[in-house]
């Protein structure tokens, strides 16, 4: 039986959430009212809206992010294809992730402020990986304030492949310097 691009896609981020969800210290019980399952009858929460969102770049948030226990809330990274600046679902699983840290830390620091950090590999000018690590921080941003997060409290920067975090010349590692990076900044005064 041959799958579907969409069963193909809806079962990696299915693989993603438990492989995620698998590793946690403490377990936390998410449950999914009927209510909320999509019209095209797809379980788990991912139906065909939601990753045909995904697919076609636009920033999608998924019903049922992946939730860490208080003591173990960081920020993920989100990485990206070669010459893309769209998110693949990985990523958006990151940064459901990362908007859940982001309303934790907004709730004992209301006064918080976040940088989503853009960067790029190695290869193409200087001038190309600043313009691209901008579009994938505001990539990440559109992402984060459907979510919720209020834009005012978002910074974009794009370091471009000012600051990567590996320097061998290898397709892994260029993978590994295509992100996007968030930090928490402070407050703004």
């Amino acid at each position: 039986m041959a799958m579907d691009k969409t069963g193909i896609v809806l079962c990696t981020v299915m693989v993603f959430g438990v492989a995620a969800t698998g590793c946690a210290k403490k377990t936390v019980a998410v449950t999914t009212p009927t209510a909320a399952l999509p019209r095209d009858g797809v379980p788990g929460g991912f139906g065909r809206d939601y990753l045909s969102g995904v697919l076609a770049g636009r920033p999608a948030v998924p019903p049922l992010p992946v939730v860490a226990g208080p003591a173990e809330l960081h920020f993920e990274d989100a990485f990206f294809n070669y010459d893309q600046s769209s998110l693949r679902p990985d990523s958006s699983l990151a940064l459901a992730n990362d908007s859940l840290v982001t309303k934790e830390r907004l709730r004992s620091h209301p006064e918080g402020r976040f940088t989503i950090e853009g960067h790029c590999d190695e290869r193409g000018s200087a001038e190309y990986n600043l313009a691209f690590g901008d579009q994938r921080a505001r990539a990440a941003m559109e992402y984060l304030v459907a979510a919720g997060i209020r834009a005012e409290l978002l910074t974009v920067v794009s370091y471009g492949k000012d600051k990567p975090v590996c320097e061998e010349h290898t397709e892994d590692c260029w993978q590994r310097n295509r992100r996007v990076h968030i930090v928490e900044s402070g407050a703004r005064r």
